[in-house]
């Protein structure tokens, strides 16, 4: 992680601003950009721990009320592991965002445990129920209106109860993945959110021959090798809105321009606010 803080003109600190975290209503300061550096794969060592951008999670009769329930979700491991569940996918009385239906709290912490076992982060639905914390969880739906200023609409869960806004590390995850082709937040976010793509290339391709379809070169002795792949990256601000307000994430992808068209999660950057809790003196001895 990298942070980046303002200073002054003798290169203190500077502790006072106008910046405000969404959800800390009247609480302004100085604004820290806090870059998370490849943060793919943080706790599972995989950017999607199923090998899928897109999974299917199915909840058992009893757990779903009467009967089983198969919800579209990304199960995505980035600066966290999260859930992330297309709300469409839910039983019509509960994509509602604001939903507090007694069986639905229930039913999200149900969708979680699976999602655990299947990220490979707990071995059975027993012991999902003992970690409450990872993986998290979060339903989507697409912006609340179409006015532009969201790409994507989230409410996120913590410790079996919603989250008043959304977890740093949830906004880190989610930014990503609208980020990332197939993905639900792909799929879900504004489709006008490519026109703020910023593609840099990094170099032009090689010259090159084709065998079996992949780029190749020579060399000296005519031994065919291949061709490293051209690849850019693509810096994105992806704009979440939550209960509290509006999020903003700055992710830089690294993708490739050739077959397989790989893409990777290069940096996410996002603000927040710091306060001095205390002060003092530090001595010591040479």
């Amino acid at each position: 992680m990298i942070e980046t803080i303002e200073v002054d003109e003798n290169g203190n600190c500077n502790e006072e601003g106008t910046y405000m975290m969404p959800g800390l209503q009247g609480i302004s300061g100085s604004e820290v950009k806090v870059a998370f550096m490849n943060p793919a794969g943080s706790m599972t060592g995989q950017l999607f721990p199923t090998g899928n951008p897109c999974d299917y999670i199915t909840v058992s009769a009893t757990e779903a009320r009467g009967e089983s329930l198969s919800v579209r979700a990304t199960l995505l491991d980035v600066a966290n592991p999260f859930v992330l569940v297309d709300s469409s996918t839910l039983p019509a009385d509960f994509q509602d965002p604001n939903c507090d239906d007694p069986a639905y709290l229930p039913l999200v912490e149900s969708i979680r445990r699976e999602g655990a076992v299947r990220m490979g982060l707990a071995d059975s639905i027993a012991s999902a129920a003992q970690v409450r914390g990872t993986p998290k969880i979060a339903f989507l739906w697409p912006p609340a209106s179409s006015d532009g200023k969201s790409d994507i609409m989230v409410r996120a869960f913590s410790m079996g109860k919603p989250h008043p806004s959304l977890q740093l590390t949830g906004a880190v995850c989610l930014g990503a993945g609208v980020c990332l082709p197939g993905t639900v937040p792909y799929r879900l976010a504004d489709q006008t959110i490519g026109a703020r793509f910023l593609p840099t290339p990094e170099r032009t391709p090689s010259p090159s021959g084709k065998a079996n379809g992949e780029d190749v070169t020579k060399d000296v002795v005519g031994k065919e090798l291949e061709v490293q792949t051209p690849s850019y990256d693509v810096a994105q601000a992806v704009r979440i809105e939550h209960a509290s307000g509006l999020m903003e994430v700055e992710v830089v992808t690294r993708q490739s321009s050739g077959r397989s068209g790989a893409v990777d999660v290069e940096r996410c950057v996002v603000s927040r606010t710091a306060r001095r809790l205390f002060e003092g003196n530090v001595y010591f001895y040479l």
